[in-house]
C-alpha cells in the first residue's frame, strides 16, 4: 500500500509538470486511485489482466487516458485495448455571424447586464475558451495603445490562469467590440458598482460570474432565440472555420486558438466542399 501511495504521489508531481489544467489533475488523479484498487485486489501488480478489469468497469476516454499517462510515466510495456463500440464524433455546427448579433440582442433585452452579450462576441469573434473569457481582467487588455486610436484593434493577454495547459498567448479585439467593453467599465465606475474597484485593480476578472451561470444564460438565449442548440465551444469552432476560410493556415490558426497539437485544430476547422469548388474553378480561370 506504501508503494501505490508513494507512486500517486509521483505520478501528481508529474501531472503538474505537464502544466495540465487543476480538474484535470483531478481526474487524473481520481481514476489513478480507482487503477490502484483494481490492482490491489489483483496482487499489487499492473499488467494485461489488471488492465482489461479496470477498462471494462471504467470505459471512458478520461480513463483510458489516464492509463496511458500511467504506463508511459512507470515505463510499463502495456498498451491500452481499444474503444469497442465507440460512438462517432458529433459533427460541430457552425454559428453564422447574423445569428451572434440576433443572440446578442436577445441578452440585452432580457438582462440589465450587459456582460453577456459582452462575453459572448468575445468567445465568437476572439475564439476564447469559457474559462479563459472567465479569467479576463482588465489589465490584460492593452488600453494605453488602443486609446491613441480607437478604430484599431484591442490587444488582448490570455493569461497563464485561465489558458489550457497554462500557456500564455496574445490575441486581437475588434475595435467596436473594444470599444463596447470600454463603455461597460466606464458606466461601472459612473454608477459606483462595487466590483469596479475589485476589478479595476486586478482583484477579480472583469466577469464575475460562475460558469455553470453563463452556461445557461446561453443555452437559454440560444433555444428561445435561435430554437437550436448550439454550444459555448462551438463558437470556437465557428471561429476557427472563419479563420481557416479568410486564408489563415493551420498553424496560425492553431497558434490563435491556443492549441498544443495542429491535430486539434484539424478538427476545429469545417470545411465547406461549395467554397472549395469556387477557390478550385478560381484558380483554373486564365488571367488576360
Amino acid at each position: 500500500m506504501k508503494i501505490l501511495n508513494e507512486r500517486l504521489k509521483n505520478f501528481g508531481l508529474h501531472l503538474e509538470a505537464l502544466s495540465l489544467s487543476d480538474s484535470t489533475i483531478y481526474q487524473y488523479k481520481r481514476y489513478t486511485k480507482l487503477l490502484h484498487n483494481v490492482m490491489i485486489k489483483t496482487g499489487y501488480d499492473l499488467n494485461r489482466k489488471t488492465i482489461e478489469a479496470f477498462v471494462s468497469v471504467y470505459n471512458n476516454p478520461v480513463c483510458r487516458a489516464t492509463l496511458r499517462e500511467y504506463i508511459n510515466f512507470f515505463k510499463y510495456n502495456l498498451e491500452v485495448p481499444r474503444s469497442r463500440g465507440a460512438k462517432p464524433r458529433k459533427i460541430k455546427n457552425y454559428i453564422s455571424q447574423k445569428e451572434i448579433i440576433r443572440l446578442s440582442k436577445w441578452m440585452n433585452e432580457h438582462h440589465t447586464s450587459r456582460k453577456y452579450s459582452l462575453m459572448l462576441k468575445l468567445s465568437y469573434y476572439c475564439g476564447l475558451r469559457r474559462k479563459e473569457i472567465l479569467n479576463i481582467h482588465l489589465m490584460d487588455f492593452d488600453w494605453e495603445v488602443w486609446n491613441e486610436d480607437t478604430n484599431l484593434p484591442c490587444k488582448l493577454k490570455i493569461s497563464k490562469l485561465g489558458a489550457k495547459r497554462k500557456k500564455e498567448r496574445y490575441i486581437v479585439v475588434p475595435p467596436i467590440l473594444a470599444m463596447s467593453i470600454w463603455k461597460y467599465v466606464r458606466k461601472m465606475r459612473a454608477i459606483g458598482s462595487r466590483d469596479y474597484d475589485k476589478f479595476a485593480s486586478g482583484e477579480k476578472p472583469l466577469f464575475t460570474i460562475k460558469r455553470t451561470r453563463w452556461n445557461n444564460v446561453f443555452k437559454t438565449a440560444v433555444k428561445k432565440c435561435l430554437s437550436k442548440d448550439y454550444t459555448l465551444h462551438e463558437l470556437r469552432f465557428s471561429r476557427a472555420t472563419y479563420w481557416f476560410e479568410k486564408g489563415f493556415t493551420l498553424i496560425e490558426v492553431r497558434d490563435l486558438l491556443g492549441h498544443e497539437e495542429i491535430t486539434t485544430t484539424e478538427r476545429y476547422i469545417q470545411k465547406t466542399p461549395e467554397k472549395t469548388l469556387v477557390k478550385l474553378a478560381k484558380s483554373l480561370i486564365k488571367k488576360n
